[in-house]
């Protein structure tokens, strides 16, 4: 855990989130050479919520990275704000595919067994309202049928609540 406290001080300066993930890479090679845990779900969250935080060119592709990373471990698995920190890359990143992304990195969460919940696909569903591309509206209102659907399937955390 004081591994993660350094990670935390890290990932509230927008200036250092390369440094946070190269300590978050040479601590899980040194805990995987001597058998230790010493990293998790939560290393990986503050490393790719540096990267949504620093809003660099490159932060999707790295916290991208990172997810998959997780989501091909056998030591840690990648939970919803692991989904909710790269889906924030995107939002803070204002390219014309942006809307695209989001929906394949809700797509991976269902994937990886995920359960999603009314923030992430509130994230989804601002990306593509601001997008103002072609169909952003009818795609919004089909991510909130998706929604109600999972709501009446049993999942009370999607349920929308706007």
């Amino acid at each position: 855990e004081d591994m993660n406290s350094l990670l935390v001080i890290w990932s509230n300066d927008v200036n250092l989130p390369d440094l946070a993930e190269k300590f978050l890479r040479f601590v899980n090679k040194e805990s995987s050479d001597s058998g230790d845990e010493w990293v998790n779900t939560r290393s990986y969250n503050l490393v790719i919520n540096a990267w949504a935080k620093s809003q660099r060119r490159e932060s999707f592709n790295r916290a991208h990275a990172l997810l998959h990373e997780m989501e091909r471990s056998t030591r840690v698995e990648p939970d919803l704000l692991s989904y909710s920190g790269v889906i924030s890359c995107i939002a803070k990143s204002k390219s014309s595919n942006d809307a695209k992304k989001a929906e394949v990195v809700l797509r991976e969460l269902d994937k990886h067994n995920v359960t999603p919940d009314n923030v992430i696909y509130n994230q989804v569903i601002n990306i593509h309202s601001k997008s103002g591309a072609r169909g952003s509206a009818e795609r919004c209102e089909k991510l909130l049928t998706v929604m109600h659907g999972l709501v009446n399937n049993g999942n009370d955390k999607v349920a929308p609540d706007v």
